[in-house]
């Protein structure tokens, strides 16, 4: 993220998260990853899962505060219309039942860009 490659960050991210699963700072820089790509609700998610395999509870509570702040970020940019919410096809991340999807309104495209 320090690089500006938020999707490389994310890239790295789930690497870690396949490689050390129950450790939790994989899911909290997956968390920070999405953030910046504005899936608000999935960094969440990442956050509670970091939240539930951090053996500090100190640690654990500050991954739940993350979460809320992502939660919170997905209200305000829903209220004033930054990002759209889009109900998952696919079952890739959704978990059961696929959930939702929200992510940054991405500008119009020109016809020469389509």
């Amino acid at each position: 993220l320090a690089l500006g490659d938020a999707a490389g960050a994310l890239a790295d991210g789930d690497d870690a998260v396949r490689c050390r699963p129950t450790w939790w700072k994989a899911h909290s820089r997956r968390g920070a990853a999405l953030v910046a790509l504005g899936a608000f609700d999935r960094a969440a998610q990442a956050y509670e899962d970091a939240a539930g395999a951090a053996e500090d509870p100190e640690c654990a509570d500050k991954q739940r505060a993350e979460a809320d702040a992502a939660r919170g970020r997905a209200k305000a940019a829903l209220a004033t219309g930054k990002i759209t919410f889009q109900r998952r096809t696919d079952a890739s991340g959704g978990g059961a039942g696929g959930g939702g999807v929200l992510g940054r309104k991405r500008p119009a495209q020109s016809a020469s860009e389509a």
